[in-house]
């Protein structure tokens, strides 16, 4: 991803916590990281139906925020 992508390309921070059903504190600390760590995996499973269709996943931001918090609301690949 191009650094420009990175700065002007905010993530949607509040979609991905009501999609993971966090509710907590934004602190940024430890307990905080834990509890985002383990809403995201009840949440969000590990799928891997892209490459089992010979298809290569997008690691695109867009397309990433799209996949897994936006309208498919599908699971993430082992680097997604």
């Amino acid at each position: 991803m191009p650094d420009s992508a990175r700065t002007t390309t905010p993530f949607p921070l509040d979609a991905y916590f009501e999609r993971i059903g966090w509710e907590g504190g934004r602190r940024p600390d430890a307990a905080t990281l834990r509890g985002v760590q383990l809403a995201h995996l009840r949440a969000i499973p590990f799928e891997n139906l892209d490459a089992l269709g010979g298809r290569a996943p997008s690691l695109d931001l867009a397309d990433l925020t799209a996949k897994l918090v936006h309208g498919r609301r599908r699971g993430g690949y082992c680097y997604e």
